[in-house]
């Protein structure tokens, strides 16, 4: 075993330790899961299971932004969808952004992300969105 061990690059861990996570739009407090930063990805597993990942974010597609009011949480936006992620303090919130963020550097990487007013075209009245800027596009989810 021990040789088997020696041939096999021991993986870096960069950042961990338990959040709670959910969907913006779910109520609750979330699950408890236990993340890894490894390189340019963030893996989550059940908590005291790290033998299966239960998922991951690409990092170039991830925008960290800090919650405001709960000082605790911070909003994840990862593609289409936007993840609220919960720490143990405003300290432990302020560790996971700026490592997400230094390690976000793919060209496809976001800039900046959070919540706008955006106006129907034609009728209709303001509807709150979320935004995510980019290099060259800015996009909004429902």
């Amino acid at each position: 075993d021990s040789e088997e061990e020696a041939k096999e690059p021991k993986r870096v861990e960069e950042k961990m330790g338990f959040l709670r996570i959910k969907k913006e739009d779910e109520r609750g407090n979330g699950k408890l899961r236990y993340f890894i930063l490894q390189g340019s990805t963030l893996h989550y597993y059940k908590a005291g299971h790290r033998d299966e990942t239960l998922g991951s974010f690409e990092l170039a597609y991830a925008v960290p932004t800090p919650a405001e009011g709960d000082m605790c949480d911070f909003f994840l936006s990862y593609r289409k969808r936007v993840y609220v992620l919960r720490g143990t303090s405003p300290e432990e919130v302020e560790e996971w952004v700026g490592a997400i963020r230094t390690h976000n550097r793919g060209e496809l990487g976001a800039k900046l992300a959070g919540y706008l007013s955006k106006k129907p075209k034609y009728l209709g009245e303001w509807q709150r969105r979320w935004f995510v800027l980019h290099d060259s596009a800015l996009t909004y989810y429902e």
